[in-house]
């Protein structure tokens, strides 16, 4: 809070040079790699340091000011899930929660707004955080990577960054502008996901792959997704054969929403 409190009162140039040294400090620090006998019941300074990017990020006083640092902050928060210190994982998912939150705004706490519902479109997202697209991509190729086999069987790997990088994908509402170039990348490996043993990450890329696919692709998506599915006499991998359902259904009801 103090130092949350000492970089809003800073100057008020567009700039802002307190809070960017403070900022370059704090990611630098969470980035230091932890020692070999680190101890769990300590606190650690890197732990510390996500910490206080977190309050920076949530803290009103700063305004939209930190957001010029959203995707370093992303990037820095998805990457240490893999650490292997539960609190470093804890901080850092709380951190990325935060910086969501910050970056699309609060979700409506009713879901009766359904899929209608106004957001900022994949396209506006990446205008904003252009650093972001690539390595959203490459986490998603990386993941689906491992479902991919000759057996048509996926095999069970655990990416700590896969469903987080989901659900901030399926957050973003399509927008009739979207350009399918920009959005093409992203459908293959989701598409992939669809057979992923781990049944939240089938539902979370379902949604993923509606917000990735432009309104003037559904008919084209829905197409794919039904000339993937088995044949009667075909063996086939149940897991996938419900990504599938699932990523179909997901189309569905978001083009007979967007006709009405």
């Amino acid at each position: 809070m103090l130092i949350l409190c000492v970089l809003a009162a800073g100057e008020a140039s567009k700039a802002k040079p307190l809070l960017a040294q403070s900022m370059q400090t704090l990611l630098e620090t969470a980035k230091t790699p932890l020692p070999e006998n680190w101890d769990q019941t300590l606190d650690l300074p890197q732990v510390c340091a996500v910490h206080t990017l977190q309050a920076l990020v949530r803290g009103s006083g700063l305004g939209a000011a930190v957001l010029q640092f959203a995707p370093a902050v992303a990037i820095l928060s998805l990457t240490l899930l893999s650490s292997p210190c539960w609190a470093m994982r804890n901080a850092a998912l709380q951190l990325y929660s935060s910086l969501c939150s910050r970056m699309l705004g609060q979700r409506p706490s009713s879901e009766d707004s359904g899929p209608t519902q106004h957001g900022m479109s994949p396209l506006a997202f990446f205008f904003h955080y252009p650093a972001l697209q690539p390595f959203l991509l490459g986490e998603l190729r990386g993941a689906a990577q491992d479902l991919q086999g000759p057996s048509n069987e996926a095999k069970l790997h655990l990416q700590p960054s896969l469903y987080p990088v989901l659900t901030l994908l399926a957050q973003l509402q399509p927008g009739v502008q979207d350009s399918t170039e920009t959005l093409s990348d992203f459908l293959p490996p989701l598409l992939e996901l669809s057979a992923s043993p781990i049944y939240s990450v089938r539902v979370m890329a379902s949604k993923a792959l509606v917000a990735m696919t432009p309104p003037s692709e559904y008919m084209n998506i829905l197409i794919k997704l039904s000339a993937h599915l088995p044949s009667p006499r075909e063996r086939c991998c149940h897991n996938r054969l419900h990504g599938q359902l699932l990523q179909i259904k997901a189309v569905l009801e978001r083009a007979l929403c967007t006709v009405r």
